[in-house]
């Protein structure tokens, strides 16, 4: 009987938890607009199942992100920039190292894992 109680609750924490999905870690994202090239830091993590994170511009205070959107090979981050706009980059996996995306729609972003 506290076997059986045991293994139901261990079986619903790995459901509970959703895998990782190769966009955790640290980032480095390139991004062109019509004001130049920008260079920022994004970090994903992933706590109590949820993916997070946060991004920085080299000189700022780290932004975090508001509200994070997964799907399959796609994720969607939103944050509040230093300007007051708020921002979205569209992001998808290419491979484990790289990550193809756009800001706001707009502005494409180079993005590659840091070592």
């Amino acid at each position: 009987m506290i076997l059986t109680v045991l293994f139901m609750v261990l079986s619903f924490t790995n459901f509970a938890q959703k895998p990782t999905t190769g966009f955790e870690g640290k980032w480095k994202v390139s991004a062109d607009s019509p004001m130049g090239q920008s260079v920022f830091t994004m970090q994903l993590e992933r706590v109590d199942g949820v993916l997070t994170g946060n991004i920085q511009r080299e000189g700022e205070e780290a932004v975090k992100f508001y509200k994070v959107d997964e799907k399959e090979n796609e994720v969607v981050v939103y944050f509040h920039s230093s300007s007051g706009y708020d921002v979205d980059f569209r992001l998808k996996k290419q491979d484990e190292n790289k990550i193809s995306g756009t800001a706001m729609g707009m502005y494409a972003l180079n993005i590659e894992r840091m070592k």
